[in-house]
């Protein structure tokens, strides 16, 4: 089966939509509702002839701190160094609503761009990637390290300046 955390605390601040996570592997997904069409432009997407170049890049780091999450917190392999925990790297996934409801799923700079009514065939039809202890364990890692976005922040993080609230832990204590 497939298991999915809702609306979970960027670390850095903000949030991420969605965190699939299945037989397939692990999924970041954003979901937008523009009022126009998407066009992939190079590595960069216009709606409605309007520029969105950081859209990618976003959803694309917010993988990076969802693998870091995984890498850091599971089980390292016997012999391995602490911290070495290996992860399967999460796959961006940016879920377009509105008029590109039916989009088929292409894949632009590592990030597969799909309409909401096709998302679950592009899901499913990747090949599994990891076991059912895997997921269970991916879950248990983000469920923890990714609280929800409307859950109040602990008090230590309060005395911290917001964009390091988190970072420091995930993307640069090794």
């Amino acid at each position: 089966g497939w298991f999915t955390l809702h609306d979970r605390r960027h670390p850095a601040g903000g949030n991420i939509d969605h965190v699939v996570v299945g037989l397939a592997g692990v999924f970041v997904l954003d979901t937008k509702n523009w009022s126009a069409a998407v066009t992939e432009v190079g590595e960069h997407l216009q709606v409605g002839g309007r520029a969105r170049r950081g859209v990618l890049w976003q959803l694309g780091e917010q993988a990076t701190v969802v693998r870091d999450v995984m890498t850091l917190s599971l089980e390292p392999r016997a012999g391995s160094r602490p911290g070495s925990g290996s992860a399967v790297a999460p796959v961006p996934v940016l879920v377009l609503a509105g008029v590109d409801a039916d989009r088929a799923a292409t894949v632009n700079a590592g990030t597969i761009i799909v309409g909401v009514n096709r998302l679950a065939s592009a899901l499913t039809r990747r090949p599994g990637q990891l076991s059912r202890h895997a997921v269970e364990e991916a879950m248990r890692v983000l469920s923890a390290a990714l609280p929800p976005a409307d859950e109040p922040r602990p008090a230590e993080d309060a005395t911290r300046p917001k964009l390091w609230s988190g970072l420091n832990r995930v993307l640069f204590v090794r």
